[in-house]
């Protein structure tokens, strides 16, 4: 009565008073290419040099997709019931780069223990991502220059870990040793608003008790910080920027609670 032109329509083709065609099924875009070994091996130079042979069909797939990937594997068959090892190759972001490829692998392999010899190899990737050129200026190298970090970073998660990699977001506490966290690198982070005092770039893990606070010349403050009673961390205490004999620049604190202490909590220079 609403001349509701698509709601009839839909319920026509559900009850098939209407033609309802559908779209062919395609199956999600999957590379695989296996290379196996004449004879096993369980050298790292020489599985490096086999995987190089495995890459230019990965990169020409990903190249005739105008697409690049953000992950894929490197399979190891082992001579034996050994189970496979398959190593997850993780880039920063979407590339087909065949060079980029390479030095993860090496990184990978370089740190892998073998449960056998190794007697094929494979790579497998899916679900590629279209890649859209940069738009820059003829003498603009500044796009070279991202996808370098993104490779460095790349490479020290290859060697290091995941969990080895942290980049530092502030978080809204006015206590200085709750003010961070650790968060994945590249991560978006809700803005905070920071506090407009002086603030080290190098603070301590804990605060270090001060022997002979007379030592030290003041140069600012104080500012004082008293929060968190809610969470049985609180901290009352006033903050000064100090110098040393030695022109050192040191941000230190007075307890305010008897017996009213000095620490160094951080430094400047």
């Amino acid at each position: 009565r609403r001349q509701a032109a698509a709601v009839s329509k839909s319920l026509d083709r559900a009850l098939g008073h209407q033609p309802d065609p559908r779209l062919h099924f395609a199956q999600p875009a999957r590379y695989r290419a296996r290379l196996p070994l004449l004879v096993p091996t369980e050298r790292n130079d020489t599985l490096m040099f086999l995987v190089r042979r495995l890459l230019p069909g990965l990169t020409g797939w990903l190249a005739a997709r105008h697409a690049g990937v953000d992950r894929f594997e490197l399979v190891l068959e082992h001579e034996g019931r050994h189970p496979l090892t398959r190593l997850q190759i993780i880039c920063a972001a979407p590339c087909r780069d065949e060079a980029a490829f390479a030095l993860l692998l090496d990184e990978h392999l370089g740190r892998q223990a073998f449960p056998g010899p190794v007697d094929a190899l494979a790579i497998e990737a899916d679900n590629p991502v279209e890649l859209a050129p940069l738009a820059t200026d003829l003498f603009d190298d500044s796009g070279l220059q991202r996808e370098s970090a993104q490779l460095l970073l790349a490479r020290l998660r290859a060697r290091l870990g995941d969990e080895a990699i942290r980049a530092v977001s502030p978080l809204a506490d006015h206590r200085p040793e709750r003010a961070w966290h650790p968060v994945a690198p590249g991560k978006p982070q809700a803005p905070v608003e920071l506090v407009d005092a002086p603030r080290p770039l190098w603070l301590l893990a804990a605060p270090k008790l001060l022997t002979h606070p007379e030592r030290l010349r003041l140069v600012d403050g104080p500012e004082r910080i008293e929060s968190g009673w809610w969470d049985d961390h609180d901290v009352r205490r006033d903050y000064f920027v100090a110098l040393t004999h030695e022109g050192g620049r040191w941000w230190i604190f007075r307890e305010l609670e008897p017996p009213r202490d000095w620490y160094l909590h951080g430094f400047f220079a």
